[in-house]
């Protein structure tokens, strides 16, 4: 199923007998119809974050207040920012790697890892309040993502929660 999964795309339908699994790697049958809604073609949730990105890149996607000054971020920006996480979860960043081998303090290495990553106009707040908001996602960069690997994301309700969330989708 794999190797039909690569390439047809995430948006092919996979061939399929039963409407439910609890194997991580097996396909579903879809409920289809010939018409109403069940007509749709399906869609990933990546393609759709792509085809708005391309109608509305400079539509408003996000925003979240912060010490009362709201920070904003196009469809444009969040897919960027998201393309970031997920590329962060598939492979790790050499910098990082190498900074954890010579046993660098975490938050040192968060900063390191940021200041490489990011510049000052790709994400919408500063390297402190991204970094302690979202140490749980990044200290699981130094893991990598596997196929068929969880994600886990602890966090408050914030726009990087978001990304990172769909960073894992991305990363698949």
């Amino acid at each position: 199923m794999s190797n039909y999964l690569l390439i047809a795309g995430p948006d092919t339908v996979l061939p399929a007998s039963c409407v439910y699994t609890s194997k991580r790697d097996e396909a579903v049958k879809l409920r289809m119809s010939d018409t109403g809604p069940l007509a749709v073609k399906p869609i990933s949730i990546p393609t759709m974050f792509q085809e708005t990105v391309r109608k509305h890149p400079q539509g408003l996607a996000l925003a979240h207040k912060r010490k009362g000054e709201w920070v904003k971020w196009t469809y444009k920006q969040y897919y960027d920012d998201v393309i970031k996480a997920a590329k962060s979860f598939i492979k790790v960043c050499p910098v990082l790697e190498s900074l954890f081998e010579e046993k660098k303090s975490v938050r040192g290495v968060l900063f390191q890892w940021f200041k490489v990553t990011f510049s000052a106009t790709e994400l919408s707040c500063d390297p402190i309040t991204f970094l302690v908001g979202n140490c749980s996602f990044f200290l699981s960069l130094q893991l990598g993502l596997e196929r068929y690997h969880a994600v886990g994301i602890i966090g408050f309700n914030s726009p990087e929660w978001f990304i990172a969330d769909l960073g894992a989708i991305f990363a698949g």
